[in-house]
């Protein structure tokens, strides 16, 4: 095997980026390693077979395909999602009885895999307690990283309450909870109330004292909940925020700010090992 990884993503890294595409950009342009990203409409096998692969969103890959690779390749898994969740979220149903199918194909695609790759503890808790057989001593936790030079601001605050709404997940963010308790506050939803570009979000931000997130289901990691803390913000969350869920000195902001940055660099070290 050589050192060429080819890391399978739905979508296009040149397309929209949300939280996952945003991860995955920053941290694909720090990689030290030869790469390339193959999408759904790119899966060659002849291209894959031999080398190390890194799947992340794969919703969109054909089962066969991914079968093939369990069955076959070496691969490290890097979870974003809530991926045995066919309705994408876990809200309203049993999983193990409306996703039954979905949850027994990502046991095995988790199980077959040389590593786990979670989000954050959180995220990691709630993959154990719906796949009880996964072998808790091939899971490594990566923070999303992010871009600090960006979003470091120790400077005055407005009395501005920020939350972000993402891509039509108003329900699943639980942004209506959030108009509840904070609608009498100077409050703004990006994304719903104002549409906001990831260059334009360091600027609300650095001018927000208040950041709030009361996601229904677990954030994997909650990549805003990072950008608004470096920013200063103070943090207003529920236990589905996978970035708080850290057992970390949050009191430390310089300490904080550290892990975050050098996120890359320990993914990539740690994905290194399996070359």
């Amino acid at each position: 095997m050589d050192d060429r990884i080819y890391w399978l993503h739905d979508y296009r890294l040149e397309d929209w980026l949300g939280g996952a595409q945003l991860t995955t950009d920053i941290m694909y342009r720090n990689c030290p390693y030869d790469i390339e990203m193959m999408y759904p409409d790119q899966f060659n096998r002849d291209k894959l077979d031999g080398h190390l692969i890194l799947i992340s969103n794969c919703g969109l890959y054909r089962r066969d395909d991914l079968n093939w690779i369990a069955d076959t390749q070496r691969y490290i898994k890097y979870e974003r999602d809530v991926a045995f969740c066919k309705y994408r979220h876990a809200i309203d149903h049993d999983c193990r009885v409306e996703c039954k199918d979905v949850l027994n194909f990502y046991t095995k695609l988790f199980n077959k895999s040389v590593l786990n790759i979670f989000l954050s503890p959180l995220q990691g808790r709630l993959f154990f307690s719906y796949m009880s057989t996964l072998d808790k001593t091939k899971v490594f936790y990566s923070p999303s990283p992010i871009e600090v030079e960006k979003f470091t601001y120790t400077g005055p605050k407005e009395e501005l309450y920020i939350a972000v709404a993402g891509s039509g997940n108003d329900f699943t963010k639980g942004i209506d909870l959030i108009r509840q308790e904070f609608g009498g506050k100077n409050l703004i939803v990006l994304g719903s109330d104002t549409k906001v570009s990831y260059e334009k979000m360091p600027k609300w931000f650095k001018r927000a004292k208040y950041f709030v997130a009361k996601p229904r289901v677990v954030e994997g990691f909650c990549r805003a909940a990072a950008e608004a803390y470096v920013a200063n913000c103070k943090l207003i969350v529920n236990n589905n925020v996978g970035f708080t869920e850290y057992k970390w000195p949050f009191e430390d902001r310089e300490y904080i700010i550290t892990q975050l940055k050098n996120s890359p660099v320990e993914f990539w070290k740690k994905v290194g090992e399996y070359l």
